[in-house]
């Protein structure tokens, strides 16, 4: 155990709230570091990671956790149940993310490859203790049994040799994570976007495998200070990417596509940075313009401009790649869709004042940002006139967010179908 340290005030009324915590007659207690146990897990390390969120909403969960596992009625298998199993369980992050349907392509694949898909939903603490989804037997410090619980119980209930999960900061992987000190399955992360700055959630590293997109996203975990956990990465592309995104030959004469802004940031002082193109649509009349519309946003900006400029087309609902074959170049504020037209090998201008923040880095790539409507004309014809040059920089940039391009879904596949090979 950790250093001890005397019974005080705030210990005094902690015992009389809640006196399972704090058994009659101790007088000095535990710190709240924990060991390196036989799990493989690093509790003090742990700690001081989920400490670093902020200590107030680790303490509630200490507190939480406690009360919720000793509510828990752990489940029991019998030898027929254990003795079912799957080749992969897909472990969606919620509800919410099993109904919208993702994975869809993926598990399309991996089932033509002859694999047996279960699927089931990470719960969050209190619906584990409420359905008792916990089993086997439990080493881990109390604010962690039900996560360690929970996991056993996945194992149990679907046998599988291999899980995919994809919740991002999740406490439940190091859990997860095959080790050296036990049976479970290996696990295998998909991330579902780029890495980068805009979360705080990606310095939860702790995975069998990681498939990240690609250099981009590795540069990224490379500099970010204060990771827990480990896992051989595999730059593997998107599992949304397949042979749909193959590059087509383009028509530079084509209008440029405006590709809106999610309502978050349409609700923002951001919106301003639409009256940048807005200003050169309008001293531009002949210059036909196509508006992609984020499919959560209103579209009340562009929907109001198209009434007052004939040269604004809003699109309707449709595949993003039937809006790219429309287009020869894409005008953005800010938006990840821009990888999706970069594996198109379409051309991309950044359009915003200096506020906005260039997480993907197109800069890099394609030029500074147009910060004034005669900037964007300027740049406009640039592309035109330079139309390969610019094709060329767009592809560029796609292989460095997306590392197998319009072959990372199948690369996905392969790698996963590999891996159960070998089980």
């Amino acid at each position: 155990m950790g250093k001890l340290f005397p019974v005080g005030r705030f210990t005094h009324r902690m015992r009389c709230l809640f006196p399972a915590l704090y058994p009659e007659g101790s007088e000095r207690l535990p710190s709240l570091g924990y060991k390196k146990m036989d799990s493989g897990i690093d509790y003090r390390e742990l700690n001081a990671f989920i400490k670093k969120k902020g200590f107030y909403r680790y303490l509630k969960m200490k507190l939480v956790n406690f009360f919720l596992m000793k509510k828990c009625r752990p489940v029991e298998f019998g030898a027929e149940s254990c003795a079912k199993g799957c080749d992969v369980l897909i472990l969606h992050a919620s509800r919410k993310s099993r109904k919208i349907g993702r994975k869809k392509k993926l598990i399309a694949r991996l089932e033509q490859q002859g694999l047996d898909i279960s699927e089931d939903i990470e719960r969050k603490a209190k619906e584990i203790s409420e359905l008792g989804c916990i089993t086997g037997d439990l080493s881990a410090p109390s604010v962690f049994r039900l996560y360690e619980g929970f996991a056993n119980y996945l194992n149990r209930k679907h046998n599988p040799k291999i899980i995919l999960t994809d919740k991002n900061g999740s406490l439940l992987s190091p859990f997860l994570k095959r080790r050296p000190g036990n049976s479970l399955a290996p696990t295998f992360h998909l991330a579902h976007a780029t890495l980068n700055a805009q979360s705080s959630k990606f310095d939860m590293i702790d995975y069998n495998y990681y498939c990240i997109y690609g250099q981009s996203s590795l540069d990224y975990l490379n500099s970010l200070e204060g990771k827990f956990g480990s896992a051989e990465l595999i730059l593997g592309g998107s599992y949304f990417i397949n042979e749909d995104y193959r590059p087509f030959d383009a028509d530079p004469l084509l209008p440029p596509l405006i590709l809106g802004m999610g309502p978050e940031m349409e609700n923002s002082p951001m919106v301003r940075n639409y009256e940048i193109p807005l200003a050169w649509i309008g001293s531009h009349p002949s210059e036909k313009v196509l508006v992609r519309l984020h499919q959560r946003s209103d579209g009340k900006f562009w929907r109001e401009a198209a009434e007052r400029h004939e040269n604004i087309e809003i699109l309707p609902a449709e595949s993003f790649k039937h809006s790219i074959l429309r287009s020869s170049m894409v005008f953005f504020i800010y938006t990840n869709a821009i990888i999706d037209a970069s594996l198109f090998h379409i051309p991309s201008i950044m359009i915003a004042d200096a506020d906005v923040r260039d997480y993907l880095q197109t800069e890099r790539f394609f030029g500074q940002r147009c910060r004034t409507p005669q900037e964007t004309g300027q740049r406009v014809e640039e592309i035109r006139g330079s139309y390969a040059y610019y094709r060329e920089k767009a592809a560029r940039f796609s292989h460095y967010h997306i590392e197998r391009g319009f072959d990372s879904l199948d690369f996905i596949t392969n790698t996963i179908v590999g891996i159960v090979a070998k089980k």
